[in-house]
């Protein structure tokens, strides 16, 4: 499964009743990767309140588990990946900013992209997403390394979301969830 849809479908349900106002997703060839969340959750009476979520696949700790095939064998069938997610303290203003910055940009469409690469970094952002089941989204960008020139300020929001993210991921522990399919014994007997 491509990394990008693993991030995209990994469970970050915060309630039912969420919706991600943005899906921010950092693919490096080489090292775990991120999906940083900003999910939108409705307040009866109040003004919509703003969380922030990282999702991490630690491709990192799941490549040993199959560097030779000794190891491999003394892992369950089938491999579940290694998700962490954490919850990060962030003000729901600062993310409801950057939500509007972000819905606000006017880009072209089909932007030529002037560089390729193999080894590196993708990025990819997503706008709107309707549910936190489905991976359909009012608008999704994917570049590699940096935005086309023709999407200046999308290089500019990342910056700024960039600082607000890391600074919140600063002081969280990183505690992996293992997910791991249902065991049904009921359904055996």
């Amino acid at each position: 499964m491509p990394t990008s849809r693993l991030l995209r479908m990994s469970p970050k349900v915060v309630s039912v009743r969420s919706s991600i106002s943005q899906d921010n997703l950092v693919l490096p060839a080489f090292t775990p990767t991120i999906a940083w969340d900003v999910f939108r959750r409705p307040r009866l009476g109040h003004s919509d309140d703003f969380i922030l979520v990282r999702t991490t696949w630690r491709s990192d700790l799941d490549s040993e588990k199959v560097r030779t095939p000794v190891e491999r064998l003394r892992h369950s069938r089938p491999l579940q990946p290694t998700i962490e997610l954490n919850l990060l303290s962030v003000p729901s203003a600062e993310l409801e900013q950057l939500s509007k910055e972000l819905a606000e940009l006017k880009l072209p469409i089909g932007a030529a992209s002037h560089s390729y690469g193999i080894d590196g970094t993708f990025y990819e952002i997503a706008i709107d997403q309707s549910s936190v089941y489905s991976s359909s989204a009012k608008c999704r960008l994917s570049w590699w390394h940096t935005p086309p020139a023709q999407w200046p300020g999308v290089l500019e929001w990342i910056k700024r979301a960039a600082i607000i993210f890391d600074a919140s991921a600063q002081s969280v522990p990183s505690i992996p969830l293992r997910i791991r399919p249902i065991d049904d014994t009921a359904s055996k007997e």
